[in-house]
């Protein structure tokens, strides 16, 4: 296990709301995400509809460290992100990744060589 503060975190919620409830589930969340970006230690903070399914949302955190998202969790504006969560008609899909390592388009070029 990483300890705090060594390795980038990323959160990633998924749910699936009523038809009825999607443009509330959406709403709920929007507000959020641009205070969460300006939390220290957020890398970035989105929030996707899948393509394949209409009705599934999903959240997308990346942080610094463990404990900056730890942080992030204990603030009121996680509460919105808790209450979105309650929206989901089935089990919400909750991950927290530890990521060692980022890389970008010299993995590409790497593995394509």
């Amino acid at each position: 296990m990483q300890e705090r503060g060594t390795a980038m975190m990323v959160s990633r919620i998924g749910i699936r709301t009523a038809p009825e409830n999607k443009e509330q589930a959406i709403e709920v969340m929007l507000p959020m995400l641009g205070p969460t970006r300006a939390e220290s230690g957020c890398i970035a903070c989105d929030l996707y509809q899948s393509a394949e399914d209409a009705m599934r949302l999903i959240l997308i955190e990346q942080w610094d460290s463990l404990t900056d998202l730890e942080r992030h969790i204990r603030s009121e504006n996680y509460r919105k992100v808790l209450a979105w969560i309650e929206m989901s008609v089935e089990l919400p899909e909750i991950r927290f990744d530890v990521v060692p390592e980022s890389r970008g388009i010299e993995m590409i070029e790497s593995a394509r060589g």
